[in-house]
């Protein structure tokens, strides 16, 4: 005979009742303080998988719940049934095995984040037509304009000046493909749209302290179009 001792939640009271549990063969015996014994065979009892450290769960025919920390005696009665089940329980009682476990599955992840995810993606993003790309990067400079940016505050001798050495620098390239934007932005920043769009902000231009370096800003943003980075 294998007996523990547990909590019964009937459904109907509010508290638990405490319940005296035996198994005698495929029967098993349930009595508490206030009814009467009664006997439910075994296999009609079906035990919730076993989380270290959590009480088990039994449920009964009727829906009546048996909470209990005999953890061993549950185990023993209601054994998992497949290999899964088994190898996880045993994995996930032993502390080691569940930081070995953690850490596979880390260097898993980062493994697609890393390596994976960027070569599908490259293939994938040039597949997007460009007027699909084009119409993204439209609704994203929208976005862009209502929540973060400004009008740029550039005079337009500046603009002008600049985007005539922006001509120059993409000269023999298609030009066609890439915009200059200037906006006001908080912060020296520039970046990529679909489509195209490439946006400086005006603190980045002052931040700038020679032709050069601004033109290497575009030239990276430029990359990033080239790249589809920003799909």
């Amino acid at each position: 005979m294998t007996g523990f001792e547990g909590v019964l939640f009937d459904g109907v009271r509010a508290v638990g009742l405490p319940v005296r549990v035996e198994a005698h063969g495929n029967l098993v015996l349930i009595a508490t303080p206030v009814e009467a014994p009664r006997s439910i065979a075994r296999d009609q009892i079906r035990a919730d998988a076993p989380i270290p450290g959590v009480a088990r769960l039994l449920r009964l025919p009727g829906g009546e719940l048996i909470e209990t920390h005999a953890y061993d005696a549950v185990a023993a009665l209601w054994p998992p049934k497949d290999i899964i089940a088994r190898v996880a329980f045993a994995i996930e009682s032993r502390w080691w095995a569940a930081v070995t476990g953690l850490m596979l599955t880390a260097g898993a992840v980062w493994l697609i984040v890393a390596f994976v995810l960027p070569l599908a993606a490259e293939p994938v993003s040039r597949r997007i037509s460009p007027t699909v790309e084009a119409f993204l990067g439209k609704r994203t400079l929208e976005f862009l304009d209502r929540t973060i940016f400004k009008p740029s505050t550039l005079t337009e001798e500046e603009t002008e000046e600049l985007e005539e050495k922006y001509a120059r620098f993409v000269e023999g390239e298609d030009a066609q493909s890439y915009r200059l934007e200037f906006r006001h932005g908080g912060m020296p920043n520039a970046l990529a749209l679909p489509g195209g769009t490439i946006i400086v902000t005006d603190e980045l231009v002052h931040a700038t302290a020679n032709d050069a370096e601004f033109l290497a800003v575009v030239a990276h943003e430029i990359g990033h179009v080239r790249g589809h980075h920003a799909m």
